[in-house]
């Protein structure tokens, strides 16, 4: 800023101030601005850097499938073949660490794929091995297959337990000791170790033909065009009736070691139903695992929140290997 000349006559000095302290005034009210101004430009460069950023982020809520995958150990088709579920290429258990719940309140859960529809191989979670991978069922020293093929994509809810010390209050008997059971009856095609996000539509209270509580829970991948449209067994039966007949037939005659039998006189059961279902078997899971009941399950886990969590050097003694 410009200095204001020296004035030698002490006279001039208040006619002098009275003209020219309004525009130093001024001048500073000026430079205020100016700096406010450069502050206010910074602040929307900054945000608009913000902006770009996050509107390059993904959009949609992070699904369940961008973080997760599988590794395949073994040759399918053969005893020693699994499938390992793997979050961010770090080894986890499929029963403890993918979390149920997507959204309680739209009975939106997780769901992971262990046999494929229009398949033979019966695959499932083994819930007594480190970790729980995938392996194929063997039944009097073969490996299973299913004479009839699979209608619908099949797989279980993690962080369930069908605990055999519970009684059903349905069907009076305690449960098959393995994670609640769901049938997608989505038109997409999955393989096995997927993981998805299906909403709860309906149950049919199974008891297998050994005797054993072994709910099945009637799911839709919330991807597949008429999921939408579903939202209890109501919109089934009124879009696709011929679908529940199937899916029954199929649960009550696929085990050729004999028929299994259903409680509350075979009928599939609505929404309210399956998620008390869904809601009662998660918390015989946190019973489980938090806990100090006996059990075959493995335990183990890499949630750090909790119990029986392993790390890497575990890991590692267990399996030779944690990462991808």
């Amino acid at each position: 800023m410009e200095n204001p000349p020296v004035i030698s006559n002490p006279n001039l000095v208040v006619g002098y101030q009275t003209f020219y302290s309004p525009i130093q005034e001024n001048r500073k009210r000026h430079k205020n601005i100016k700096a406010c101004l450069l502050i206010l430009m910074f602040a929307f460069l900054i945000a608009g850097f913000v902006l770009i950023f996050f509107y390059n982020w993904p959009r949609k809520h992070p699904s369940i499938t961008d973080s997760f995958s599988i590794k395949e150990i073994g040759q399918q088709g053969s005893f020693d073949y699994r499938v390992y579920f793997l979050k961010n290429s770090h080894v986890i258990s499929p029963v403890h660490d993918i979390p149920l719940w997507i959204d309680r309140d739209a009975g939106i859960v997780n769901m992971y794929y262990e046999v494929p529809n229009s398949t033979h191989a019966k695959f499932e979670v083994d819930v007594e091995a480190f970790l729980n991978p995938i392996k194929q069922d063997v039944r009097n020293g073969q490996l299973r297959y299913i004479n009839m093929s699979f209608p619908f994509n099949y797989g279980s809810l993690p962080q369930t337990y069908e605990d055999p010390y519970y009684k059903d209050p349905s069907t009076k008997i305690g449960g098959d000791s393995d994670p609640l059971d769901s049938c997608d009856i989505s038109i997409n095609t999955v393989k096995t170790g997927d993981i998805r996000k299906v909403k709860v539509l309906g149950a049919w209270a199974m008891i297998s033909n050994k005797n054993e509580t072994d709910w099945k829970i009637l799911t839709i991948d919330i991807t597949d065009p008429l999921a939408v449209s579903l939202n209890d067994i109501q919109d089934v039966k009124r879009l696709i009736p011929e679908k529940i007949e199937t899916i029954f037939t199929f649960l009550r005659d696929y085990d050729e070691a004999g028929q299994n039998k259903f409680a509350l006189h075979g009928e599939l059961q609505g929404k309210d139903v399956a998620m008390s279902v869904v809601e009662d078997y998660h918390r015989k899971w946190i019973s489980l695992m938090f806990g100090h009941q006996n059990t075959t399950w493995s335990r183990a886990n890499v949630t750090p929140t909790i119990p029986n969590f392993v790390d890497n050097e575990e890991i590692e003694q267990n399996l030779g290997w944690c990462c991808d």
